[in-house]
């Protein structure tokens, strides 16, 4: 016979805890304050994977009744007919990725579900993989970008760039080509010719949709030379990386053009030429698919010496 009363009971006793038991209460007592730290996207798929998988096998019932009864903080009210979407959503607003993967393990081990709870420990190992080189590529990125050279940069002194950036005037829109383009113009000249068709944009701002429209997957900025286009990028993934805007992207990649010119006889796939420029990432697989928001940054397309016509270009995949 099996009952709930050989489960893993998250009750806070008085004097000696189990490891269990401390570790049942920590995930309780920290789980308002773990939400507002974790910002990758990740966990959402996984998580939502596992409990499809339960729906699917008609155990979903089960995980939502423990969930209800032993962390109450994480849902609202029980549902008759549970949906998967509904309960991850409930989880990761109350108590954050890291809590909520810590909070579904435990759930799954009292449900015996071990082919899940395998899974989901491979997924947070990933998980912990990537939160430690987004936050090495944060700091490395803050390192290289927060300061600027005017003149002749071995001579002059650097910059802070947050002391001395002016926010560029930037316009949707353009001569076509590229959908969700944008033009920059210094602020002076576009206030003279600005018309009533064109929505300004702030620098942070270009990967957002407007009213009406679709989140845009490629942005191409253009402009004269010297207006600060790559000054804009540089503050771009500035504020990214000290956490100050576009937070809900996982990782920034730039690659300049005048640097990928010198590789063209080489060959990488994706994950080998983002990790000859970013050592940070050596210990992921992966960065691909739909649980890993990325942005890539190709700086200076009038200098690219890379064939672009990609109808005739050979296509290389690793599928």
């Amino acid at each position: 016979m099996k009952s709930d009363a050989s489960m893993e009971l998250p009750i806070a006793f008085r004097g000696e805890f189990t490891g269990d038991q401390r570790s049942q209460q920590s995930l309780e007592s920290s789980c308002l304050d773990e939400k507002s730290s974790d910002q990758l996207s990740f966990p959402k798929q996984s998580l939502l994977h596992t409990l499809m998988k339960l729906k699917k096998d008609e155990k979903l019932k089960l995980f939502q009744s423990h969930l209800s009864q032993y962390y109450p903080e994480c849902r609202e009210t029980e549902q008759e007919d549970p949906e998967a979407l509904y309960i991850v959503e409930k989880m990761l607003e109350t108590c954050g990725s890291e809590r909520s993967l810590k909070i579904t393990l435990h759930i799954l081990r009292n449900m015996k579900q071990k082919d899940l709870t395998a899974s989901l420990e491979r997924d947070e190992q990933h998980n912990e993989s990537i939160k430690r080189a987004q936050q090495t590529l944060k700091t490395d990125l803050k390192r290289k970008f927060q300061f600027i050279f005017e003149g002749l940069a071995k001579q002059d002194h650097p910059t802070l760039l947050n002391e001395i950036y002016t926010e560029l005037y930037i316009t949707e829109g353009g001569s076509g080509g590229v959908n969700n383009e944008h033009e920059v113009r210094q602020i002076e000249t576009a206030s003279k010719r600005q018309t009533t068709q064109e929505t300004a944009i702030l620098g942070n701002d270009i990967f957002r949709p407007l009213p009406g429209q679709e989140n845009p997957r490629t942005v191409l900025t253009k402009g004269i030379a010297g207006i600060g286009k790559t000054v804009s990028v540089q503050k771009f993934i500035l504020d990214w990386a000290e956490g100050k805007a576009n937070q809900d992207i996982d990782f920034i990649f730039t690659l300049p053009f005048r640097d990928l010119n010198l590789k063209k006889e080489r060959e990488f796939n994706l994950m080998q030429l983002l990790q000859h420029y970013f050592p940070q990432l050596k210990e992921i697989k992966s960065i691909e698919g739909d649980e890993v928001k990325v942005v890539l940054i190709f700086d200076g397309l009038d200098e690219c010496r890379l064939p672009l016509h990609f109808p005739s270009n050979e296509i290389c995949c690793d599928i």
